[in-house]
């Protein structure tokens, strides 16, 4: 099964564990205001939005978080199973997997903990077993009652369980795959691979299971027999006698995907010009594409002969059920009907605050669940914070962080890296993103102000400096540049600041201010430049800009010449680094710097170049002397 059919199958196997079927109630969970309620098949609201997060309902229940923790309603909205899990899966076979602390067990509809919370990894019930795991090999079956079943010893049990009364399985001695039957039995062996390649088997649908074979994905039946010969690089399940699949030509280290359906017997039924997502449902695929005026990946869907029914505008997409289809649109939850109307849309929170069921600030239900240890929950709040909730978050956790030192010991990535991953990451991260949102200009004020006050934690300062400059967190903008480079080139400039801080600081404002560079000159090289200068790896924006007449417009010049002041500051600051570097490494990455700016042929002052080329000319005679 390909890797878009796997994070698939993930994605559904809390909010809809294999086996509960399609809701009879036909409620939907709907988000708006980052609050979960549920709407009913016209979009009409039918429990309100109060809920922190919500799975789709099963067997006429439904998980909700409340308060930071997992419980259960009925189609009224009503709390049935009181609140107390750290994470609840959808009903299947009238159980539903729980996990208190960090290990698995289940719950009947009742409430009632009919298996004590005692494993490592827990599957959905499914024809009357559940696949459980202990540790990182052991797995078995167990029956309603909580009881080891059919445990053939020494195999390794898919989690997701059976399915048309087979499961996927190897043999931990020889690495033979296997499909068990339900008394434990092998029902098909299939050949153990002779190559480096693992063999994999998808749970069986219509009679097929997909099957990986030698790197490529082809379909057995309930005899073992390869019905479709293994030649995909990518396969979903059958559905209505029809799966997407896909192949891939190398050509020139460079691979070319092409998209099908075929039918049961593996023949082609259409090309298809899109990437199919998963499997077909109530006769509809959602298909990715890339959408060249939004410059990304837009979502549609096609029908079972490979038309495009609904065209692709929407943010994400996801199967039909009980005809409607959950997608994103401008990153706002939304429904739409087999037409492509759109039947609901949520509301997006902005900047407003949001609290938890019974009231509380993100900020508060966020160290709950950091206190707790349950990452998952803690990262849900931040996502629901708004912009001086993040501020205030970031230094909480960083007062938390430091109440205790063993808080911030690790041997994997030590105490820096506790506090930039904790404290800093998450909440610069989504500062910023919730302006991207709202498409307006980011405005980073409290955490530069961090970043400057001396009185916080030197690893702190390090870690905010480091995912300044990091392009997954922050990009600045015309508006933003000068105050983004004085706050930097202050704290390289200053001899009394820690060495490694000045150090981050300096990558901080180059990588900001290389990135505006880049993405300016593709937009301002155009055909009234002269041809050299266009074609330059880096062209003369100095000798541009003083040129009569100039080819810039007046506003690109003026972004030109904001950006040459820029770099002329970040430069005088890196040379005052260089000359206080106590190691020769220190000296080595801020000459890295310099000679990149030298490149760019952005700096005015001729000063500062001759400067740089002193520099350079001494370290090459360095290196001559014997």
């Amino acid at each position: 099964m390909d890797k878009t059919c796997i994070g698939l199958l993930l994605m559904f196997l809390l909010a809809d564990l294999a086996g509960g079927g399609q809701s009879s109630t036909y409620l939907f969970p709907a988000v708006s205001k980052d609050k979960t309620g549920y709407i009913d098949t016209k979009g009409q609201a039918v429990i309100p939005h109060r809920f922190e997060e919500g799975h789709e309902f099963s067997e006429e229940l439904a998980a909700v978080l409340v308060d930071g923790k997992w419980g259960y309603i009925n189609v009224t909205g009503e709390i049935i199973i009181k609140p107390a899990y750290r994470q609840a899966a959808n009903f299947s076979d009238g159980m539903a997997c729980i996990q208190v602390g960090r290990k698995y067990g289940y719950v009947n509809k009742q409430g009632k903990l009919v298996v004590k919370s005692q494993y490592d990894k827990a599957g959905p019930f499914s024809e009357g077993f559940a696949v459980v795991g202990i540790g990182q090999d052991k797995t078995f079956f167990i029956d309603k009652a909580g009881k080891p079943a059919i445990t053939p010893d020494g195999y390794g049990i898919d989690i997701s369980g059976f399915s048309e009364g087979l499961v996927f399985a190897y043999n931990k001695n020889s690495r033979t795959p296997v499909y068990l039957d339900k008394e434990g039995k092998i029902a098909i062996r299939l050949e153990k691979s002779t190559t480096c390649f693992v063999i994999q088997g998808a749970p069986f649908s219509e009679g097929l299971a997909a099957v990986k074979i030698n790197g490529k994905w082809g379909y057995i039946d309930k005899t073992g027999t390869l019905v479709i010969t293994p030649q995909y690089k990518q396969s979903a399940s059958f559905c209505a006698g029809l799966a997407c699949v896909s192949t891939e030509e190398i050509r020139d280290h460079v691979g070319y995907w092409t998209h099908f359906i075929i039918d049961r017997a593996g023949k082609t039924v259409k090309e298809i010009a899109w990437w199919p997502i998963g499997t077909f449902s109530e006769g509809l695929v959602p298909v990715q594409t890339w959408g060249k005026e939004k410059n990304k990946n837009t979502y549609g869907y096609i029908n079972t002969q490979g038309i495009m029914a609904i065209q692709p505008k929407f943010d994400n997409a996801l199967p039909f059920r009980n005809g409607l289809a959950r997608v994103k649109v401008q990153g706002n939850d939304a429904y739409i009907d087999k037409a492509g109307q759109m039947v609901w849309v949520g509301k997006s929170r902005k900047n407003e605050r949001v609290t938890t069921y019974s009231g509380k600030s993100m900020v508060d239900a966020y160290l709950e669940g950091l206190k707790a240890e349950d990452w998952r929950i803690a990262q849900s709040y931040i996502q629901k914070m708004n912009r001086e909730e993040l501020v205030e978050g970031c230094l909480k956790t960083l007062e938390w962080l430091l109440e205790d030192p063993k808080r911030t010991e690790s041997s994997d990535i030590g105490r820096g890296g506790v506090i930039g991953m904790v404290a800093v990451a998450p909440f610069f991260q989504t500062y910023c993103r919730s302006f991207a949102k709202q498409e307006k200009a980011i405005v980073p004020t409290p955490f530069r102000e961090m970043l400057a006050d001396k009185s916080h934690d030197i690893d702190f300062r390090r870690a905010l400096a480091a995912f300044y400059g990091h392009h997954s967190f922050y990009a600045t903008s015309w508006e933003q540049l000068d105050d983004d480079v004085k706050v930097l080139c202050k704290i390289v400039h200053d001899s009394g600041e820690d060495a490694k801080l000045r150090e981050e600081a300096a990558n901080a404002v180059f990588r900001l201010t290389y990135r505006l560079y880049q993405k300016y000159r593709h937009e301002t090289m155009k055909e009234d430049v002269p041809a050299g200068d266009k074609k330059a790896k880096h062209p003369d924006i100095v000798g541009i800009l003083s040129k009569t007449p100039c080819p810039f417009v007046p506003a690109q010049k003026a972004h030109w010449e904001m950006l040459v002041y820029a770099i002329e500051k970040a430069t005088s600051s890196a040379l005052v680094l260089y000359e206080d570097a106590s190691t020769d490494r220190s000296r080595r990455h801020v000459f890295a710097f310099l000679e990149d700016v030298r490149r760019f042929n952005l700096v005015r002052d001729r000063t500062l170049v001759k400067k740089i080329e002193k520099i350079r000319t001494e370290r090459d005679n360095s290196r001559k002397k014997p």
